[in-house]
């Protein structure tokens, strides 16, 4: 089991920049409450808030984007989530099924790798806001 550390995301993320602004607008988590975050006295409530913040920062430090499998993932959720066909992923893709277990499979050897990623992404993105997963 993988055992992440709030306070070392956030540092991780403070020395990249990221504000508390920046963290609170994205994942509602109030100001107040990420500050507290190495408090002892922490309530349910906090850490059941807490858990939106620790999910965006684990997807933007601990995902492994360097071996596609982020892109499965992404497929995934659009199927299992919103209920998009995975063929329908595909048509948007203006890729054929095949074509499409192919990219997922081995996407750094596929053609136009770097278009379809960011199109893909585009579709994800447009679900996903304003949405809490």
């Amino acid at each position: 089991m993988l055992s992440v550390d709030l306070h070392y995301l956030l540092e991780k993320a403070f020395s990249d920049g990221f504000t508390n602004d920046n963290l609170s607008n994205v994942t509602g988590v109030s100001i107040d409450l990420i500050n507290r975050v190495d408090e002892k006295k922490l309530t349910q409530e906090d850490i059941k808030q807490l858990n939106s913040l620790l999910c965006f920062l684990s997807q933007i430090y601990l995902e492994d984007v360097e071996n596609g499998k982020n892109l499965k993932d992404i497929v995934h959720v659009l199927v299992s989530h919103f209920g998009l066909a995975y063929d329908t992923i595909a048509h948007y893709l203006e890729l054929k099924t095949s074509e499409l277990d192919e990219f997922l499979s081995k996407p750094e050897k596929y053609r136009n790798t770097y278009n379809l990623s960011l199109k893909l992404m585009n579709l994800f993105t447009a679900f996903v806001k304003d949405k809490k997963l």
